[in-house]
């Protein structure tokens, strides 16, 4: 590029100042220039629109280059937050199920530490059972009654087994009720 103070403003031939233009050789030009030697040039045009039309052009360009380079940046910024948002809510994912299986693990440890009291406590390994009497159970006491004369009805007693689970994975249980009365064997002897 050109320095200022290389720039002419005079014409070499003529000595006049450079006021026009000649878009046929791409130059400027003076009056007299214009009517010798570009007499059949067209479209000659004043020198200072032309300079100001080649700086807006530029300047448009410049403009227009950093427009592009500022679209270019936001659309690295938005692929930059779209990025960040999954992550995000991956995480935040990731941190509700830790948070979810600690609970389970604090409850599981929970029930270990209860079922392991109770195992300790002398209380659980004494129970009495209490049963309501009522019609039903008069009918069969009955009949168990008349049924002495045959022989004779025993009662076995067998210790409950507490079965519990350690694993954590498992998922949740259901308790059955297991039959108070197991093993009720009747004996008959003659007299």
């Amino acid at each position: 590029m050109a320095s200022i103070q290389s720039i002419k403003t005079e014409c070499d031939k003529h000595r006049k100042q450079l006021n026009l233009y000649c878009p046929s050789h791409l130059m400027p030009c003076c009056d007299e220039c214009t009517s010798t030697s570009h007499s059949k040039c067209t479209g000659i045009q004043h020198l200072p629109s032309v300079v100001e039309e080649t700086k807006i052009e530029k300047s448009k360009e410049s403009v227009e280059k950093d427009i592009n380079s500022i679209l270019h940046l936001l659309d690295k910024i938005e692929d930059n937050i779209s990025t960040n948002i999954k992550t995000g809510e991956q995480q935040c994912e990731d941190i509700k199920i830790s948070i979810g299986v600690h609970q389970i693990e604090q409850k599981v440890q929970q029930c270990q530490q209860y079922v392991e009291n109770l195992e300790k406590d002398d209380r659980v390994k004494t129970f009495d059972i209490k049963m309501k009497q009522n019609h039903k159970t008069k009918k069969i006491l009955s009949k168990l009654g008349s049924l002495e004369s045959l022989g004779q009805v025993t009662l076995v007693h067998s210790d409950i087994e507490v079965k519990r689970e350690t694993s954590v994975r498992r998922k949740a249980q259901v308790q059955l009720q297991h039959s108070n009365i197991n093993n009720m064997t009747m004996n008959m002897r003659q007299r």
